[in-house]
């Protein structure tokens, strides 16, 4: 059972851009284009992560105004507070 969490685990979180987007979702909603710009140094598959965070339901897509956003889900609040306040980082 340990090693099932532990390979989602990895999959989540196996590279920094996941991570850099999930806690940049922390302080705000955004939008594609803006994540793009925001996460310069993330490799070229952005939309690759977004399918894993979406698929482990961290992160989901809203529409407001006729436009979509990204935005963290509870979950994804969750993790992004554990990770934001870990002192070992």
């Amino acid at each position: 059972m340990e090693e099932k969490k532990l390979e989602k685990i990895s999959k989540i979180f196996g590279n920094v851009s996941n991570l850099k987007i999930v806690l940049f979702l922390l302080k705000e909603k955004t939008n594609f284009y803006r994540l793009k710009k925001e996460c310069i140094n993330c490799p070229p598959s952005l939309v690759n992560s977004l399918k894993i965070l979406k698929k482990f339901k961290i992160i989901e897509y809203k529409k407001e105004g006729g436009k979509k956003f990204i935005t963290l889900t509870e979950r994804g609040r969750k993790i992004a507070k554990i990770i934001k306040n870990m002192d070992f980082i």
